[in-house]
């Protein structure tokens, strides 16, 4: 009885740890649709124009343009920052500010212009992923220290960066090995539309997929100590 439980154990851990291990493959590379949804998180920086309506409300309604340290001044309301926002953050920021002065009415924010049209997207195990600005030669390292770091999961060995040339060329760049050389060489110049995919460490893809599991293994193997001790008495 002992041997047929231990087997349960065995099968029970190897199938959990199998699934594991195929969730963490299910996306290896950015896909279009990743691509589509990081453009609606572009951050608003200075120099950027939005467009801000208030029905009802035409000392409000206008064009602002985002100042140097990225806020807007609006009548009535004052300074509004709105710098590193997304989309949607920023509608939000701005939101609460109007509910402040103005009944609760619906507002309607556009981005009229950006001040710089050259972005790269950057996903995967960094802090703060999403669409960048290409400014003065930016490259990987810059791009990822604008990204706010590598998340702890991180595989800094195996860096891909997908370039958007009709060609389809995938570069990958060992951004551990880079830095501990100091072989800044290698820090590749970004262009316009990169794809920077900073994929997790195997182990920690494993470790995170298993963690949905756990309270199904606890269960599990509860139930067959349990048996177990039953058998035994």
């Amino acid at each position: 009885m002992r041997k047929t439980i231990s087997n349960i154990i065995l099968v029970v851990l190897t199938l959990l740890i199998v699934v594991g291990c195929s969730a963490t493959n299910v996306s290896s590379m950015p896909s279009t649709a990743d691509k589509l949804r990081l453009h609606e998180e572009y951050r608003l920086m200075a120099g950027d124009v939005i467009q801000l309506e208030l029905p009802g409300q035409e000392d409000i309604t206008g064009e602002y343009t985002l100042d140097p340290s990225g806020a807007v001044h609006i009548p009535v309301i004052g300074f509004v920052n709105l710098d590193r926002l997304t989309f949607s953050e920023a509608e939000e920021a701005l939101d609460n500010e109007l509910k402040r002065f103005y009944a609760s009415k619906a507002l309607n924010l556009k981005i009229k212009s950006y001040q710089n049209n050259e972005f790269v997207v950057i996903m995967g195990a960094v802090e703060q992923p999403g669409l960048y600005s290409i400014r003065n030669d930016l490259s990987l390292l810059k791009a990822i220290g604008m990204a706010k770091g590598f998340r702890s999961s991180a595989d800094m060995r195996n860096i891909r960066i997908v370039r958007n040339n009709g060609a389809g060329e995938a570069i990958r760049i060992n951004v551990k090995k880079l830095v501990r050389n100091a072989d800044f060489s290698k820090d590749l110049i970004l262009r316009k539309d990169d794809v920077v995919f900073v994929p997790e460490r195997p182990i920690s893809g494993l470790l995170s997929g298993l963690a949905q599991y756990l309270p199904f293994i606890q269960v599990t193997l509860l139930t067959l100590v349990t048996l177990n001790t039953l058998s035994s008495g």
